[in-house]
C-alpha cells in the first residue's frame, strides 16, 4: 500500500509537556497544557514542511503572543485560528472558508467524502506532487458536532490518513471513508470524528 504525503514527525510533543506545557495560551489563564494543541500541531507542522528548522510549540507561542499577529484579542483565550496559523509562516484560509461538516455563511455544508478528498489533495495534490500542504483538523470527541480538539493531517495511504496529535503525543489513524478514529488519552479511549478543518499551505 503506497503511502503519501509528508514523514513522520521527527518530534511528537504532549502538549503538556516541559518547557511550552505551563506557557500561557493567550490571555485569559489557559496554558497550552490545556488549550495547546492548536500550537503544538501547528509547531508540528511548520517543522516537518522546513519552514523554520527547529520549530517548537514555545517558539510559535511566541510569536503569536506579539500583539501585530492579531491572535488573541486582550483578555481571550480564544484564538483567530487563521492568525495563529500564519503566524507559524503557513498559509491559511480565513475562518469562513475552513472545511466544515455544518453550512457557513460562505459555503454550505460539506460530506465527509468531500472533506476526505480536500484533505489528500492539500497534502500533495493526490500523489501528483511532492508534499505541499497539511490538513488541520477539528475533531469531536463527544457527539456534539461541535469539535474539542485539533490535530495534523500530514500524510494518508488507500484506507487511512495520518495524523499528528499532541493528546497522545503521537500518530493516530483516520479512515479515509469515515474521517473517524480512536485515540487513547491516558486510560481513557476517545473516538475522533472530524467536524472541521483548514488546509495550511507552505
Amino acid at each position: 500500500m503506497t503511502r503519501h504525503g509528508w514523514p513522520d514527525p521527527d518530534r511528537q510533543w504532549w502538549q503538556g509537556a516541559q518547557p511550552h506545557g505551563p506557557l500561557p495560551y493567550g490571555h485569559a489563564g489557559k496554558t497550552i497544557g490545556q488549550w495547546g494543541c492548536t500550537v503544538c500541531s501547528l509547531a508540528a507542522a511548520a517543522r516537518l514542511a522546513g519552514a523554520t528548522a527547529g520549530a517548537s510549540p514555545e517558539w510559535l507561542q511566541a510569536r503569536a503572543m506579539r500583539p501585530e499577529a492579531g491572535v488573541w484579542a486582550p483578555g481571550s483565550s480564544l484564538a483567530v485560528l487563521p492568525a495563529l496559523a500564519r503566524a507559524a509562516d503557513l498559509t491559511c484560509p480565513d475562518v469562513g472558508d475552513a472545511w466544515s461538516v455544518r453550512a457557513t455563511k460562505k459555503r454550505p455544508a460539506m460530506t465527509v467524502r468531500e472533506i476526505s478528498v480536500c484533505i489528500c489533495d492539500t497534502i500533495d495534490h493526490h500523489g501528483l506532487t511532492a508534499p505541499v500542504g497539511f490538513g488541520w483538523l477539528h475533531v469531536d470527541y463527544t457527539g456534539d458536532d461541535v469539535g474539542e480538539h485539533w490535530i495534523l493531517a500530514y500524510a494518508y495511504d488507500d484506507k487511512h490518513i495520518y495524523c499528528y496529535d499532541s493528546a497522545v503525543a503521537g500518530i493516530v489513524k483516520l479512515s479515509r471513508k469515515t474521517l473517524t478514529g480512536a485515540a487513547q488519552w491516558g486510560p481513557v479511549k476517545r473516538r475522533y470524528r472530524v467536524v472541521r478543518g483548514y488546509p495550511l499551505g507552505v
